[in-house]
């Protein structure tokens, strides 16, 4: 098979797959700001999550109770 010299690309066709290309990287752009997202909220439920667990803590030591055996690993608390 030989190579035609005088071939040159179909403006149309390259157009469209420039299109399909660009259309793509805005899907990935958009699917990447979902994710950061996603990751955002999970980041503040957990800071949440820790804050209450710190507060649990606290508010058992002011009063002088001892944390449950079964909470202990969950509160982070030392035997």
């Amino acid at each position: 098979m030989s190579i035609d010299p005088n071939w040159k690309p179909d403006p149309v066709k390259v157009a469209a797959l420039i299109a399909d290309h660009e259309a793509d990287v805005a899907a990935q752009e958009l699917i990447v700001e979902k994710l950061r997202d996603l990751v955002d909220d999970e980041e503040r439920e957990l800071t949440r999550r820790q804050r209450r667990v710190e507060e649990i803590r606290e508010a058992w030591a002011r009063h002088g109770v001892e944390v449950p055996d079964g909470l202990r690993g969950a509160l982070g608390a030392s035997s």
